[in-house]
C-alpha cells in the first residue's frame, strides 16, 4: 500500500480493513482461519500507520 497518493472513495475501506485486521480481535480471526498471526510489534506499527494514510 501507498502512504500518500490512496483514492479518496476507496480510502476509508482501505483502512478500516487494515485497522481490523492489525487489531486484537482481527488477528484472532486470522487465526481461526489458519493464516498466521503478523508479530505484536509489526501489529503495533500497522496500527499507528493506517492512522497517517492519505
Amino acid at each position: 500500500m501507498c502512504d500518500k497518493g490512496n483514492r479518496a472513495a476507496t480510502l476509508p475501506a482501505l483502512k478500516s480493513f487494515l485497522a481490523y485486521t492489525a487489531s486484537d480481535e482481527g488477528q484472532q480471526a486470522l487465526t481461526r482461519i489458519h493464516y498466521a498471526p503478523l508479530p505484536d510489534t509489526v501489529a503495533t506499527q500497522v496500527r499507528q500507520t493506517v492512522q497517517s494514510l492519505s
